[in-house]
């Protein structure tokens, strides 16, 4: 499956209670599509590119 673009998805600034990855050792409200590749930045499963931690996009699903 082909990953979708930041602008189909609306990739934008996230907030408090939902955000692409942690934003802490004990943050509860980041993304289950999210990968952690470096100390600033991450990739996704859905999305394409680098993917900041602080951010947020439509395909949001919390991490359980």
């Amino acid at each position: 499956m082909a990953k979708m673009t930041k602008e189909e998805t609306d990739y934008s600034k996230g907030h408090q209670d939902s955000h692409c990855g942690p934003l802490s050792r004990n943050d509860k409200y980041y993304c289950k599509h999210f990968r952690q590749s470096r100390a600033s930045t991450g990739t996704c499963t859905v999305v394409e590119g680098d993917i900041k931690p602080d951010y947020w996009c439509t395909e949001f699903e919390k991490i359980k």
